[in-house]
């Protein structure tokens, strides 16, 4: 084995670590989701219970009248119309990265980094979505508002840390300075509108 061969073989090897590590964080991302909005509802909502079924769980919301129910999907190939328990005509949010051929369908809402929230399932249209590997959630009763939160506590508590400390930042010096500031959180970002300037910072 000669030096250059060993040197190449090092250098591919350095230079594939940053795809590897994206790699692994994508697979480990999709899994957490699940999990993460089992602790989630009960700090958000104290004195709802989480029904632990192994990998499904619900929780009953009365103070917003939702019932949430939803799972970790383990399999290698799985399509969303066979999905136990996924109904027609019910509001739906599926933790996915990114999918193309997912865009441009009616009824579908993607936030960056967090995933898909369907407004009205219809297998028709969407059925042969591949869901393995990820959370799907459904949703009886209005779920706009809560998901806008969800996906809104997760993108800030999945942010870089710089991120994070930036947007926090940011939100805690504008009412600081600026007492008559109006402050609204949004779907992943926040927004303030400081009336002696006349200005909307988002």
């Amino acid at each position: 084995m000669t030096t250059f061969y060993l040197k190449s073989q090092i250098l591919l090897f350095v230079l594939m670590m940053p795809f590897i590590a994206i790699q692994a964080h994508s697979e480990t991302v999709k899994p957490e989701f699940a999990f993460w909005l089992k602790e989630y509802i009960p700090a958000q909502y104290p004195g709802v219970d989480v029904i632990d079924n192994k990998d499904w769980y619900q929780a009953v919301i009365p103070d917003i009248d939702l019932v949430v129910s939803w799972a970790y999907l383990p399999q290698d190939k799985l399509v969303l119309k066979d999905v136990v328990g996924v109904r027609e005509e019910k509001s739906i949010f599926i933790s996915e990265q990114n999918k193309d051929s997912w865009n441009g369908i009616a009824n579908i809402t993607y936030t960056k980094d967090a995933g898909y929230y369907i407004s009205s399932y219809n297998s028709s249209s969407m059925g042969d979505f591949d869901v393995a590997k990820v959370s799907v959630i459904q949703f009886d009763g209005n779920s706009k508002a809560f998901v806008d939160q969800m996906t809104y506590a997760w993108l800030l508590e999945n942010q870089p840390e710089t991120e994070t400390r930036f947007t926090n930042w940011l939100k805690e010096l504008i009412p600081a300075q600026y007492p008559g500031s109006r402050y609204q959180p949004h779907n992943g970002w926040y927004q303030v509108f400081i009336p002696e300037f006349e200005l909307t910072v988002s």
